[in-house]
């Protein structure tokens, strides 16, 4: 299933674009997200350690997004505990559990699901203003181009 959503200005409803991506999700999949400061949130010191060098946004996004995952995480009955970087940067899920982080600029959201009910799932968001137009073919249908041209005339 290809539904994009299209992020239009400066200016975005983090909550109402989390809402329109949760209801393209199936079922036993669940997603938290908003801007890059979530407020009631910590890193474990494991996970800390693990971006310890990192700059100051990389870290926003990486404490966001392992705050919003840990919500979601939590909303499907699995224990808080921390989301450590693999090899490649992406998170290290807990046994059973199945997820993707994403972010742009001011947006951040975590899909997760259980694997007896999810095999894998992904999540891509991307701050489509500052993407090479070149690119656009390549991850937008012909309709979904013209639907976007419309909003920006």
């Amino acid at each position: 299933m290809h539904c994009p959503v299209w992020l239009v200005g400066s200016v975005i409803d983090t909550d109402a674009i989390v809402g329109r991506l949760a209801e393209l999700l199936p079922r036993g999949a669940i997603l938290r997200g908003a801007g890059l400061d979530p407020v009631n949130g910590v890193l474990y010191r494991e996970e800390q350690q693990a971006i310890a060098k990192a700059v100051p946004q990389r870290l926003r996004e990486f404490r966001a997004g392992r705050i919003y995952a840990r919500r979601a995480l939590r909303a499907l009955g699995v224990p808080d505990g921390p989301i450590l970087p693999g090899k490649l940067r992406s998170p290290i899920w807990p046994s059973g559990s199945t997820g993707s982080i994403s972010h742009c600029r001011n947006l951040c959201a975590a899909v997760v699901g259980l694997t007896k009910d999810i095999a894998s799932i992904g999540i891509d968001i991307e701050d489509f203003a500052a993407a090479s137009f070149d690119l656009e073919p390549l991850v937008a249908t012909p309709s979904e181009m013209t639907q976007q041209q419309r909003i920006e005339d």
